[in-house]
């Protein structure tokens, strides 16, 4: 798995206006743990790859018949989409 975050941090880093949410999702229904999982994911992220920890969101939920950590990108659409624009009329 760290191979797999060293590459999620480079991304992250890569694209330095994205909003990340790290969710830890468990079976059990016992939100603390998947919290407590999500915010461990989050302080290596911070730690070892440098990401920005303003940006990052830690989020624990029940995960149905499914234990997990997903790591969400957000990317800024606005400016996406506003430099999208800009490239079409050129």
């Amino acid at each position: 798995s760290k191979e797999l975050l060293q590459k999620i941090g480079e991304l992250l880093n890569a694209n330095p206006k994205a909003a990340i949410t790290v969710v830890g999702m468990n079976i059990t229904g016992e939100l603390n743990i998947a919290l407590k999982q999500a915010a461990m994911v989050s302080n290596e992220l911070i730690a070892t790859y440098a990401v920005d920890g303003s940006r990052i969101y830690v989020h624990g939920q029940d995960g149905g018949f499914k234990e997990a950590i997903q790591i969400r990108i957000h990317p800024d659409y606005k400016a996406f989409f506003e430099q999208a624009k800009k490239d079409a009329k050129n």
